[in-house]
């Protein structure tokens, strides 16, 4: 067995959860959840923003992006989705 393993008698009583965890990924409740996700992120943002504020440290921020790399042209095409949602919902 893999590091994850469920035995057979669990089954039934994770089959509940399952349903829910099926249902979820769902193209209508995906972009409900990317909605609420990117809502959260952005008041976390703005929190943050004011911790630094209150501490006297934003001029310690650098804001100057970053890099991402893939081990692939494969790996890139993959993220594509990821980043157009990102642009979507104004994350990074």
């Amino acid at each position: 067995l893999g590091p994850l393993s469920i035995p057979p008698a669990y089954l039934p009583k994770l089959l509940p959860w399952l349903v829910r965890f099926w249902r979820a990924g769902r193209s209508d409740r995906y972009e409900a959840g990317l909605a609420a996700q990117a809502g959260m992120m952005k008041l976390a943002e703005a929190e943050w923003m004011g911790l630094l504020d209150r501490s006297g440290t934003r001029p310690m921020l650098h804001e100057d992006g970053s890099l991402e790399l893939y081990d692939s042209e494969a790996e890139f095409k993959a993220s594509l989705p990821g980043w157009a949602a990102r642009q979507r919902f104004g994350i990074g």
